[in-house]
């Protein structure tokens, strides 16, 4: 969801004189991570390889969610909040290609992410990518074995 909308619905609400809880996000089921990951890659002229790991392994190697795969959560339970009250008051998210197309720009034109304490954190080390690429094409390989 992009943060311009919300901040839009959100002053939207307060002159309304809305109250209550609002539960905000793009409509279930209509943008995957694999749109975004798709859409990141166009916006930037990316040539990037996407490898499709199964979520349950992992967790089981210990990938850490949110930090080492940015946005990834293996909880089903964390994309299916619902929204309906959000969009019956009137919340629309703009098309994901907008705001990455958008967030680049602002990125290429100098912008910078709020500093945290554990931004350092953030991403996988490419050599544990590597290696877990590596493993699981092994899996993967005894997987389709006849």
């Amino acid at each position: 969801m992009d943060v311009r909308d919300l901040a839009e619905f959100t002053v939207d609400r307060v002159i309304q004189g809305d109250t209550g809880v609002f539960n905000v996000a793009s409509p279930i089921d209509r943008d995957s991570y694999g749109d975004f990951l798709a859409a990141c890659a166009e916006v930037t002229g990316s040539s990037a390889e996407f490898v499709w790991v199964d979520e349950q392994w992992l967790v089981e190697q210990g990938v850490v969610q949110w930090t080492e795969l940015p946005l990834w959560r293996a909880l089903p339970t964390a994309w299916s909040m619902d929204t309906r009250r959000a969009q019956a008051a009137g919340f629309r998210a703009r098309p994901l290609l907008d705001t990455v197309h958008d967030t680049w720009a602002w990125l290429e034109a100098g912008g910078r992410p709020v500093e945290h304490e554990r931004f350092a954190e953030h991403g996988i080390d490419s050599l544990r990518e590597e290696r877990l690429l590596a493993e699981w094409e092994q899996v993967n390989s005894r997987l389709r074995a006849p």
